[in-house]
């Protein structure tokens, strides 16, 4: 049996958000996996968790409320300014929703939550690849650090 080799730091990927009084520098941080199944468990009766036709998580909701609490939920939980402070639930809130949506969808990938990502990361929460018995450590690429944009 060969040694596999298994990439242990949090994944990052720095974001500028711009505004009309600057950039504003923020990274999405890789959640370690107790703080991932404490968001999981928070929102669970709170949605139903879907998946689309390209793997994203979709997440249909009871209510508005509960769709504006969810993103902010996850952002929490992996969203750092400059400074490495992590960004308050009422700072996210104040965001415009697009931005949010969109550091949301960033969060995702990075925290293998979609199903590319997942077969990508081999993590057992979305699914595995097809034909595989991928599992979480795996080597497999991540998704691409690169400065984004919102």
């Amino acid at each position: 049996m060969s040694t596999e080799e298994i990439q242990g730091d949090l994944m990052e990927v720095p974001v500028i958000f711009k505004t009309k009084d600057g950039n504003k520098k923020y990274t999405v941080r890789e959640m370690p996996g107790d703080v991932l199944n404490e968001f999981l468990r928070e929102n669970q009766e709170l949605a139903e968790v879907l998946t689309d036709s390209k793997g994203k998580i979709q997440v249909k909701m009871a209510n508005f409320d509960q769709l504006t609490n969810t993103i902010p939920s996850l952002l929490k939980r992996c969203l750092y300014d400059e400074n490495d402070e992590i960004i308050p639930f009422d700072a996210i809130k104040k965001m415009p929703q697009r931005v949010q949506k969109r550091l949301f969808d960033i969060a995702q990938e990075v925290n293998a939550m979609t199903k590319d990502s997942a077969d990508k990361a081999g993590n057992l929460l979305t699914g595995t690849e097809s034909g595989t018995d991928s599992h979480p450590g795996s080597t497999a690429p991540l998704p691409d650090a690169s400065e984004k944009q919102v």
